[in-house]
């Protein structure tokens, strides 16, 4: 499933973090992991409405970025006892 490895990204950075902390490395990794989500989201619709897909109302694919950052966030503040 495309995106879902961009969407593991962000675990993988939170994890890294959490062995060998560094908060700039977390804010480029996350930052690296949310670009390439927003792409591959930005591309399936792309390539949903080129075959004839109708979307009512069309995606927010800015929306579904954050909230899977915002999920990524939530996990790893439960995760770590945050």
């Amino acid at each position: 499933m495309r995106g879902l490895s961009e969407c593991a990204g962000g675990l993988r950075a939170e994890a890294a973090n959490a062995a060998k902390p560094s908060a700039n490395k977390l804010e480029k990794a996350r930052a690296k992991t949310s670009s390439k989500l927003t792409a591959a989201a930005t591309n399936a619709v792309k390539l949903a409405v080129k075959k004839h897909v109708v979307f009512d109302p069309a995606p927010d694919v800015s929306a579904f970025v954050g909230s899977v950052d915002a999920l990524i966030d939530d996990t790893s503040d439960q995760l770590t006892g945050n």
